[in-house]
């Protein structure tokens, strides 16, 4: 690789010039590292040492983004030796905590944390660690606890018979492929129905799904009723 490529420690993905800029600069003068900063992730690989490259930390800004998030986190990854990715997000979402880690990201930073606190959790990765703020775990918790709640009352007639089918393949470790040959549809429908479920659940993954049929089940592995409140 050319010699005039940077050889960056860290380097930050914002595609915001004026916050790119302060992120940068304040790590690198808060941590000694030399930091480097890109407005895209092909920005990065275009003109970096990847090797060089200790952790990426990737700026999700206020989630309107999402789309572009899960984009270059799967290209990150799909690199043959991806370095560490730390998501740095404006809204405290469990949702976001939840598919990031699931991901491979090995941290997440809310805006809203210190930058001395940031230093020490980018320390803690370079060594191999992860990290995720407790309140932002405590906030998930929360959410899924009041999900199940909600559900308890409402799952019977929350879903179609298909829907089902497909929610309890799911809490089962099935992949799409084999959901669509024992249910006798397409993948492309077993994805539609994924997305129209996790948009009825709240969540923003089949993790979550899986995690949240097993309260949505009765003793005997059928869909509870709607209690009278």
């Amino acid at each position: 690789m050319s010699s005039y490529l940077h050889k960056p420690a860290i380097a930050v993905i914002e595609w915001r010039t004026f916050f790119r800029d302060c992120i940068t600069r304040s790590i690198a003068a808060a941590s000694g590292l030399e930091v480097s900063g890109f407005p895209q992730v092909k920005d990065w690989i275009d003109h970096c040492d990847l090797d060089k490259t200790s952790i990426v930390l990737l700026c999700l800004g206020d989630g309107r983004q999402e789309h572009r998030l899960k984009d270059s986190i799967g290209f990150i990854f799909s690199l043959s030796i991806p370095p560490p990715v730390i998501l740095i997000s404006d809204e405290e979402d469990s949702g976001y905590i939840v598919d990031t880690i699931e991901q491979g990201a090995r941290g997440y930073f809310p805006a809203q944390m210190s930058l001395d606190l940031a230093i020490e959790a980018i320390r803690l990765v370079r060594a191999g660690g992860t990290f995720v703020p407790a309140g932002s775990l405590i906030s998930a918790q929360h959410k899924m606890e009041n999900s199940r709640s909600d559900l308890r009352y409402s799952s019977a007639d929350l879903f179609t018979d298909r829907q089902i089918a497909v929610i309890e393949s799911l809490r089962r470790g099935k992949t799409n492929k084999l959901i669509a040959y024992e249910l006798d549809m397409s993948e492309s429908t077993v994805k539609v129905h994924i997305h129209n479920i996790m948009k009825k659940l709240d969540v923003n993954n089949r993790t979550q799904v899986a995690f949240l049929a097993t309260e949505m089940l009765g003793k005997h592995g059928r869909f509870l009723k709607p209690a009278t409140r």
